[in-house]
């Protein structure tokens, strides 16, 4: 019952969560890295140290097209991309 509380909660602010915490494996994904770099320790893997997290994070966003955007990481931005834009890209 708590899930379905923060789902309908963060769908006021057009937030889709999944139906289940489990039910979406890069959902999942994603709050395991959160939660293994918030605690300095895997969490929800059988890694033993976050450089191997790191690994796992690394290979499945290499395979990821967000938004369109796949060609764009390690590119030079243009100039009229915003500062965000700028900024996300060569961090």
């Amino acid at each position: 019952m708590r899930w379905q509380s923060v789902k309908t909660s963060l769908a006021k602010h057009s937030i889709e969560l999944p139906d289940t915490p489990s039910s979406d494996g890069n959902f999942c994904g994603m709050m395991h890295c959160l939660l293994s770099a918030m605690h300095g320790e895997p969490v929800g893997w059988k890694f033993l140290t976050l450089g191997e997290v790191a690994h796992r994070v690394a290979q499945h966003l290499l395979t990821l097209d967000i938004s369109g955007h796949e060609a764009s990481i390690g590119r030079t931005p243009p100039e009229s991309e915003s500062g965000c834009a700028r900024k996300v890209a060569h961090e």
